[in-house]
C-alpha cells in the first residue's frame, strides 16, 4: 500500500482486522506501531518534521522537575520551588 495514504491503510486495517477480530492489545500495540510509521514517513517524504507537517510550531516551554512528588521535601521548600525564577530571586 502506499504509506502516504494513512487513511486508505487505516481502512484496510479496520476492513480486514477490526471488523472481524475487533480491538484486542496485540491490535492496539501493532495499530499504534503502524500509525506512527505512517505519519513518520509521511514527514520524511515531505522533507519536514512531523510536528511541523501537522500545523505546529516549534517554541519552548518551561520544564519542571523537582521534588513535589517524591514527599520528603518541606512544604516551604516546595512552595519556593514552584515559583517562578524571577519570584524566586526577590523572595530570597
Amino acid at each position: 500500500m502506499d504509506a502516504s495514504d494513512v487513511v486508505g491503510v487505516w481502512a484496510a486495517i479496520y476492513k480486514n482486522q477490526l471488523g472481524s477480530h475487533g480491538m484486542g492489545a496485540g491490535t492496539c500495540l501493532a495499530m499504534s506501531g503502524i500509525d506512527l510509521a505512517l505519519w513518520d514517513i509521511r514527514a520524511q517524504a515531505a522533507g519536514m518534521p512531523l510536528y511541523k507537517l501537522l500545523g505546529g510550531s516549534r517554541k519552548g516551554i518551561p520544564a519542571y522537575a523537582g521534588g513535589v512528588s517524591l514527599g520528603y521535601q518541606e512544604p516551604e521548600r516546595l512552595i519556593e520551588e514552584i515559583q517562578p525564577i524571577s519570584t524566586r530571586a526577590t523572595r530570597r
